[in-house]
């Protein structure tokens, strides 16, 4: 995993940033890529890589990457389909690298086009492409939004990166934080519209899209490339409950070995829930002696205890990371620091934790067990949904809806939109409630995880220099899971209304041979502190900064903890960039007992 920023001058009678400048610029994302950089300085554009090494660990795979005068390429990401790609370059008699997905990348945008080449490849990616020649800047990000690609446009320049603190920084003018953003990310309790960010003008380019921009002739051309829509067919395949389950098996097998191709060391996110277990028990068939981590908050989580030493055969493989109450404000500062942006979720603080652990013990990739939840009925509101479902397609899940949701503005109107396309794209099955499930689990795929899980967890993972995957965004996966009859999915297990059936059969059959029917149907609910950094007694709301902006919500504030760890998120990214004491801050918006239980 990697940090770029892209510079690129519009016009003749401006000048670029100077080295330093862009060099400091640089700097602000230096966690994403420590082990090297570089700058590249052309007549009219400046560019510049910070390498964590991953994949081919010598120096013929840094970037900027240039094989050829007429291109470079800035990658930040992980193919993890380059077996099948090599056939396709090999076929073309090219001499090149084979073990830098970097390299691999570069030749195939130069021999098949950028379309093509997107349609071909499958990870975690963004990257700015310039053919010197034509010039021409293409921009792309992966399909569900794994890795950022921020963009700002002028008449004056046009600035690419994967941090948006780099961009305030080397464009010569102040920004003005989006009250429009602001204002979503509070009624949705931490979502906002895809492509947009907290900031006026710097937008972030949707997941699954990419762009052209012409340097002798500045606009800026943007195409979808990716429909979830897509993974979906329309005669159910799996109905059987053994199919599926000896099929699933098959698959996390080739899925794990896919994502598990490092030359640095990897780890596994341990949790002892379903997904990461799963995750564990596959990259153990790999690697028998792989390595865990678990982090374990006091008196709010029980399930590490319960199980991690049931699910791990040597318990000196699995790393233990206790966190504390007074150390997560601190961190969540220092997270909100680094994205330049509120945190979308509370796990943050406790995860960079993890990975910090991690990058102490000299590993460098994780594999996690995320995304699973959005696509399989993994959330208790999601359940109750589908289960109450009475023909109307429209109906959104809560990973989806604000409180303003009757409201005309930009968040609402891209969920409208969002699903009238997916109801008249998807294709139609006989079973009317499998229909309105992968209506609304594509939805939460589109939406959610690049609104929340995925920027998430790529700032907690890159503050620490840790390559983050996420196997459960495998194309193999999503499309097994979207093709089978809706009773596979939800149903009653043990006498219980639940979801995500098929991980749950398959965790019985591997891991959890002899676990009890609790662990199948009981789903532990925030197992981080930001429920407690939350208590309402513990804030002068009064005092903040942003009062003015949330005083119309003041009454659900008693009742809402969500909204109030928003508000408190919103706070801290107002005063790291309009306060006048940024480093003090705390002390004048916390009461005494906030004070005394969070510093």
């Amino acid at each position: 995993m990697c940090g770029f920023l892209s510079y690129f001058q519009l016009r003749k009678n401006t000048n670029l940033p100077t080295r330093k400048k862009f060099k400091n610029s640089l700097l602000y994302q230096e966690s994403r890529g420590p082990d090297y950089s570089e700058i590249v300085i052309d007549k009219n554009f400046m560019v510049g890589h910070n390498r964590l090494s991953i994949r081919d660990l010598k120096k013929t795979s840094n970037q900027p990457f240039r094989k050829y005068d007429n291109f470079i390429l800035l990658y930040n990401g992980e193919i993890y389909n380059t077996k099948t790609l090599l056939n396709k370059l090999e076929e073309l008699d090219i001499t090149f690298n084979k073990n830098s997905d970097t390299e691999i990348l570069y030749e195939l945008i130069i021999n098949f086009g950028l379309e093509k080449t997107l349609n071909l490849i499958k990870g975690m990616f963004s990257f700015v492409f310039i053919d010197i020649t034509n010039q021409k800047i293409y921009t792309a990000r992966d399909h569900f939004g794994q890795k950022p690609l921020f963009y700002y446009l002028d008449k004056d320049q046009y600035v690419v990166s994967t941090n948006i603190n780099s961009i305030t920084e080397i464009v010569d003018q102040p920004f003005e934080i989006s009250r429009e953003t602001s204002l979503e990310y509070l009624s949705s309790r931490g979502q906002i519209t895809p492509g947009y960010t907290f900031f006026k003008n710097i937008y972030n380019l949707e997941a699954g899209n990419y762009t052209v921009f012409n340097l002798n002739d500045p606009i800026l051309k943007k195409k979808r490339y990716f429909f979830v829509e897509n993974l979906i067919q329309e005669n159910i395949i799996f109905k059987e409950d053994a199919q599926l389950t000896n099929k699933l098996d098959f698959i996390f097998h080739n899925v794990i070995d896919d994502h598990m191709i490092s030359d640095a060391k990897v780890g596994v996110l341990l949790s002892g829930g379903i997904d990461s277990s799963l995750i564990y028990y596959y990259a153990q068939q790999n690697n028998p002696k792989i390595k865990s981590f678990t982090k374990e908050c006091e008196d709010i989580e029980k399930i590490p205890n319960t199980y991690i030493n049931k699910i791990i055969k040597d318990k000196d493989q699995n790393y233990w990371i206790n966190e504390s109450k007074k150390s997560y404000l601190k961190k969540l500062i220092k997270y909100i620091k680094f994205g330049n942006r509120p945190s979308p979720w509370g796990g943050g603080p406790h995860m960079m934790n993890i990975c910090k652990e991690a990058r102490k013990n000299d590993f460098k990739v994780l594999l996690g067990g995320d995304c699973a939840d959005e696509y399989t009925a993994g959330y208790k509101q999601t359940i109750d949904l589908i289960a109450s479902y009475k023909g109307d397609l429209s109906v959104l899940d809560h990973l989806s809806n604000s409180v303003d949701n009757i409201i005309e503005n930009r968040f609402n109107i891209y969920q409208r939109n969002l699903r009238k396309r997916l109801i008249e794209k998807i294709p139609k099955s006989d079973d009317s409630l499998l229909n309105f499930a992968r209506i609304t689990f594509s939805h939460n795929l589109e939406f959610f995880l690049q609104s929340c899980n995925l920027p998430h967890s790529d700032t907690f993972s890159m503050i620490e220099s840790i390559e983050l995957r996420n196997p459960y965004l495998d194309f193999r996966l999503i499309a097994t899971l979207l093709n089978c009859s809706s009773n596979l999915i939800i149903g009653y297990h043990f006498k219980k209304l639940t979801g995500k059936l098929p991980l749950k059969k398959l965790a019985k059959k591997t891991f959890a041979k002899d676990f009890p029917d609790n662990y199948f149907i009981e789903k532990e609910g925030t197992r981080n502190y930001s429920k407690f950094i939350s208590d309402n007694t513990f804030w002068n709301w009064n005092l903040f900064m942003t009062f003015e902006i949330f005083k119309s919500q003041l009454s659900l504030l008693k009742s809402d903890w969500k909204l109030r760890f928003a508000l408190i998120n919103l706070e801290i990214f107002y005063q790291i960039n309009y306060g006048k004491n940024k480093d003090a801050f705390l002390t004048n918006i916390l009461s005494n007992q906030g004070i005394h239980n969070l510093i």
